[in-house]
């Protein structure tokens, strides 16, 4: 009998078989793979507290605590790994639980060589959850195993195995249930969201407070009014709250930053056979992600420097009588708006000489250039791409690169860092951090120019001045076609407002002058306004596309009522009006005046029985002002407490025998005493005066002859008097 089967049928039955159990295998993959995804992303906090513990235990080998919360976190690996499918993870765990054992029975000592062991095995551990990431959940591990073998290291290792005790004692580890507060992971891209939902409702609310005032004026004593008065109060106290716990949301602890850089201490150190200590402080400080990722990406690059090229070997540092372990040390705070982290070491301190050669062989200033430079500008230097003092390239630095990305790394959030460094004494970095506000609320300064009014975000304003009569005034200067305004201690460029945005001029049509002076790491300069109004909270809508390519503008803000603010962009007018970064543009300024316009400036002041000195304005750092019960002698000497270190005090009348003074320093000058702070030699001193009058600026020349004792240089006819100008580095020295 010959049997007949229907071809079509019997395909369509495989097909529908193969669809639905592949549908089938293909849900359980994917169940798996999320399960396997959910357990990498849950664990992998516990490889970086691993990491902690093992620096921790370098320093404190026989805690048993420590050990017991090593060995925890290991089994937990090993034995949720193994609940979702793994193998490899597990077995690896296994064997890394072993050594561990071995150290809690104290069968083997924490020698370097077992420390090493254990951050080899940490670190293939987070080969493995990189690679299961990705959908490697096999990868082989018979090779990586040979990491746990104690022959490798038994010769240096001590063994204390009890006889009697081996294989009958094992250690109990005692797990104390604690009831902890549930938490889970929540993506920044989701608390953005958030953010951007209460920055709408915030639209609305000030909508509707601004309508509320209008009908309370025009039904005033209406009782329902009143009531919708108070509910819109309450509202705005509801997304105030709402507002500050998102953004609390955001944030880390810098713990979780500063745990890596003791890893990469350890290792850069051991590896160029140099001893260095740790020292961290405001580690418990919580900071926006933001922020924590910028530090985390830039310390790395700044700490493997100082390692490399700050600290000297240990012979050389006891030849120099210091030491031969060296310091490192990173404090953080928080100032008003600002985070501070502060990176020190104790090292070689910054050769200034060898970056001034190195910058005049790239050809990116000339010696003249780098003569009327400030240290600090010299300095930052070493940020720039591709520049680098070294003498040989290492394997930890020394390539020129890393401290160009951290200078963009902290300019991306709207940061700085100012070095301070001493050659054979050691360097610090500050960087200054400004808290990030939300992206869509922020403070601001209202102006008005001609009929529009414009909105500056208040962090970006340093001042506001009002000028009178200011024709008549010394303060405004033209510099090769450019306006200039003399305030405080510098010359600052002068923009309208109405110029560079419309290119008509009218400032000179008033009699009074109207200043925003604005700053940021890039630029500083004022801005000539019709009007400043006053300082509200705003809500930042972006541009439309019509709009996007005006740069001169960062975004929209509504006024109420359909009227609309324009909010500035700083740095776009800075670069339209062709003004330079802050610091480029005082040097070229600095040379323009010396070499044609021969404007000096001088810081005016009188001492008790003396009048009309000064100090050329140059070498003047702050002006203070100091209690008589804050001095302290050494021997003679008075010194004062002064921004963390100790500064002399220089009473200069007494010095230069221009009075005769009876009784002490304390009864002869008041109980405040008025400081002028200059910087020499990298140290700032405090000369003592009665009066300070104000910045002179003249254009006379400087008469050497004029003169009856050491420490005068000279007398110059500054606003209709003569002023005895005094020597800075007489005094000093």
């Amino acid at each position: 009998m010959v049997a007949f089967f229907n071809v079509n049928s019997i395909k369509q039955a495989l097909i529908s078989l193969i669809d639905s159990g592949g549908l089938k295998r293909k849900a359980f993959l994917e169940e798996e793979y999320e399960m396997i995804i959910s357990f990498i992303e849950e664990s992998h906090p516990m490889l970086l507290e691993i990491e902690d513990l093992i620096m921790s235990l370098e320093t404190a080998p026989d805690s048993s605590s420590l050990l017991n919360t090593y060995f925890r976190l290991l089994h937990t690996i090993n034995v949720t790994a193994s609940c979702v499918g793994l193998k490899n993870i597990p077995k690896f765990a296994h064997k890394y639980e072993d050594l561990v054992v071995k150290l809690k029975e104290k069968q083997i000592s924490l020698t370097p060589e077992v420390a090493d062991a254990l951050l080899k095995g940490l670190d293939h551990l987070k080969f493995m959850y990189a690679e299961a990431q990705i959908g490697c959940f096999e990868s082989e591990v018979e090779e990586a195993l040979q990491i746990f073998d104690l022959n490798r290291f038994s010769d240096s290792s001590e063994v204390l195995v009890n006889s009697e005790e081996k294989g009958t004692k094992k250690a109990t580890s005692h797990i104390g249930l604690e009831v902890a507060e549930e938490k889970i992971g929540v993506s920044v891209s989701v608390l953005n969201n958030f953010m951007e939902l209460s920055g709408q409702l915030t639209v609305i609310r000030n909508t509707l407070i601004k309508s509320a005032i209008i009908l309370e004026q025009r039904y005033h004593g209406d009782n329902e009014i009143e009531i919708l008065s108070d509910s819109l109060a309450e509202m705005h106290k509801v997304s105030s709250v709402l507002q500050n716990d998102i953004a609390e949301m955001r944030k880390i602890s810098l713990e979780v930053v500063y745990k890596p850089l003791k890893r990469v201490i350890r290792d850069s150190s051991k590896s160029l056979n140099k001893e260095i200590d740790f020292h961290v402080d405001g580690e418990s400080l919580r900071v926006d992600t933001a922020i924590g990722k910028v530090l985390s990406n830039s310390l790395v690059h700044m700490i493997r420097n100082s390692i490399d090229h700050g600290i000297e070997m240990p012979d050389k540092r006891v030849a120099n009588g210091k030491l031969k372990t060296g310091n490192i040390s990173l404090k953080s705070f928080q100032d008003g708006e600002n985070i501070i982290v502060i990176l020190s070491d104790d090292g070689n301190g910054l050769n200034l000489n060898r970056i001034k050669q190195k910058a005049i062989e790239k050809n990116l200033f000339t010696e003249e250039q780098l003569k009327i430079m400030s240290d600090q500008r010299v300095f930052a230097l070493i940020f720039d791409s591709g520049f680098s003092t070294a003498q040989q390239v290492s394997d930890i630095s020394g390539r020129g690169v890393g401290m160009d990305m951290v200078k963009s790394s902290i300019e991306s959030v709207g940061g700085k860092i100012v070095i301070d460094s001493k050659e054979g004494v050691g360097t610090s970095f500050t960087l200054t951090l400004p808290i990030p506000r939300s992206v869509l609320i922020i403070k601001s300064l209202m102006i008005r120019s001609k009929d529009a009014v414009f909105s500056i975000p208040l962090d970006e304003v340093a001042e506001v001045v009002r000028l009178e009569d200011f024709r008549e005034s010394k303060v405004l200067h033209n510099i090769e076609q450019s306006l200039m305004f003399c305030h405080h201690d510098e010359l600052l460029p002068l923009i309208d407002l109405n110029h560079a945005l419309c290119g008509k001029w009218q400032y000179d049509q008033f009699e009074i002058m109207n200043i925003v002076i604005v700053r940021s790491e890039g630029y500083k300069y004022g801005i000539i306004v019709d009007e400043i109004m006053d300082i509200e909270e705003i809500v930042v809508k972006k541009l439309s596309n019509p709009l996007k390519n005006a740069n001169c503008f960062m975004g929209v803000t509504f006024l109420g009522h359909g009227a609309l603010a324009l909010i500035l962009n700083l740095a776009a007018i800075a670069e339209k009006s062709h003004i330079k970064n802050s610091e480029d543009s005082k040097l070229q300024m600095n040379l323009e005046v010396e070499a044609k316009v021969e404007i000096q400036d001088f810081m005016l002041f009188n001492m008790k029985k003396s009048k009309n000195y000064s100090f050329p304005l140059h070498v003047v750092n702050r002006l203070e002002e100091i209690s008589t019960g804050d001095i302290e002698y050494a021997g003679a000497l008075p010194l004062v407490r002064y921004r963390g270190d100790t500064m002399p005090l220089l009473f200069i009348e007494r010095q230069l025998e221009l009075c005769s003074v009876d009784t002490s320093l304390v009864d002869y000058y008041p109980v405040v005493l008025k400081v002028i702070v200059v910087d020499m030699h990298n140290k700032q001193y405090g000369i003592v005066v009665d009066e300070i009058l104000d910045i002179g600026t003249t254009s006379d020349q400087l008469n050497t002859h004029n003169v009856d004792r050491e420490g005068f240089i000279g007398t110059i006819f500054i606003e209709d008097k003569t002023s005895t100008i005094l020597d800075v580095h007489f005094l000093v020295n």
